[in-house]
């Protein structure tokens, strides 16, 4: 008789081995005890650090503050001159057909105006516009009344559309009371304590007047000082960035930010070269955050500058390539300026020639005799009665 074959048996995975339990050493008898001693930092390091910090970002700041006024104060007005001399006619001719436009588009304003104000149609519009542009020492005219439930309304007066914008607001609402929200709420609270019995909750008593900033000792002493570095009468060349300094001092000194105060002093002080041994690491830190919020603006402002032609124009050598982009430039613009002087040349003719047919209608209207009316019957005489005229 064959083996049986030995059945495999079930494996069953062990389960892991915790980690042994952390057990602090014991406790030596020759353990250093707990100390408040005060422990000496050398912060030259440190300063070091934040001061060479500091001059990195002063530095790429000046360096981007030299490049802006280089293309304000000398490409700008170079490239002006180059083009003028190179693309004179197509410079003359761009400002005229742009001029043209920008009557043609105030014509078709004021027409639209007239249109929507009196319901009419284009023509009528085109006519009472141009005569009233022929004879301006004429009034203007005026809406036609309508009526509503109560009647004719008048032009311009009370209750008419005109009227709705401009109209006071004591006029308009019975209830207006100008009187202030203090008199207001004692109003209020007497209603509703006779119709509650009860005084109002003190959340809708209305908000008094902001409370008055009152000017710290250091507050005052920071801006005498910045008075005296920048006030614009001491300066004899007030240059933007002590423009820009001037200006933050208000505006600091109105909010009575003593820190703002002191971190314009002292980038102050930094940019003359006075010594800054007595400034703190955390102010240095304030004040390179300060640089780098700068620095991030002028480097934007660069950069969208650096897509202007005139960048750098007065240190370009390939002027001739730059000549062929402005002419194609120029091109485009002229061709888009023609077809939008010739699409409104278009309107304006239709319009012209609804209010010629206009005009020949009302000129027929009034030329066409007016129908004869029978005359109103006459009394009915009686029978038999003769007609004596005497």
């Amino acid at each position: 008789m064959p083996k049986r074959p030995a059945r495999p048996r079930p494996f069953y995975p062990r389960p892991p081995t915790p980690p042994p339990a952390f057990r602090p050493a014991p406790a030596s008898a020759h353990a250093p005890r707990p100390t408040r001693a005060l422990i000496w930092i050398d912060g030259d390091p440190i300063r070091s650090k934040a001061r060479k910090e500091y001059e990195k970002a002063r530095r790429d700041l000046d360096k981007a503050r030299v490049q802006i006024e280089k293309f304000q104060s000398q490409d700008l007005p170079a490239f002006g001159r180059w083009m003028s001399a190179t693309f004179g006619q197509q410079l003359t001719e761009t400002r005229e057909i742009s001029r043209q436009l920008a009557e043609q588009g105030a014509l078709l304003a004021e027409i639209d105006d007239y249109m929507f104000v009196f319901g009419v149609g284009p023509g009528e519009a085109y006519a009472a516009v141009m005569h009233h542009r022929a004879h301006p020492e004429e009034a203007p005219p005026q809406p036609p009344p309508r009526s509503g439930p109560g009647g004719p309304r008048d032009p311009g007066g009370p209750g008419s559309f005109m009227d709705d914008d401009d109209e006071d607001e004591s006029e308009a609402d019975p209830d207006f009371d100008p009187r202030s929200d203090e008199a207001i709420y004692e109003k209020f609270a007497k209603a509703f304590e006779q119709a509650f019995g009860q005084a109002p909750p003190p959340e809708f008593r209305p908000p008094g007047p902001p409370p008055k900033r009152t000017k710290t000792a250091s507050v005052k002493d920071l801006y005498r000082a910045l008075v005296r570095k920048l006030h614009p009468d001491t300066q004899a060349t007030m240059t933007p960035q002590k423009l820009e300094w001037w200006h933050e001092v208000q505006e600091a000194y109105a909010d009575n930010d003593a820190e703002r105060l002191e971190v314009i002093l002292n980038l102050i002080e930094m940019s003359e070269g006075e010594p800054t041994a007595q400034t703190s690491v955390s102010l240095l830190r304030r004040i390179i955050a300060r640089l780098k919020v700068s620095l991030r603006e002028i480097k934007r402002e660069v950069t969208a500058r650096k897509h202007d032609p005139a960048w750098n124009f007065t240190t370009r050598g390939d002027r001739d390539v730059l000549a062929a982009r402005v002419q194609r430039e120029l091109a485009v613009q002229l061709e888009h300026l023609h077809r939008a002087y010739a699409a409104d040349e278009t309107i304006l003719r239709r319009f012209a020639a609804d209010a010629r047919r206009h005009t020949e209608r009302l000129e027929a209207r009034a030329k066409k005799p007016a129908p004869k009316r029978p005359p109103p019957p006459g009394p009915k005489r009686p029978p038999g009665q003769n007609e004596f005229y005497f």
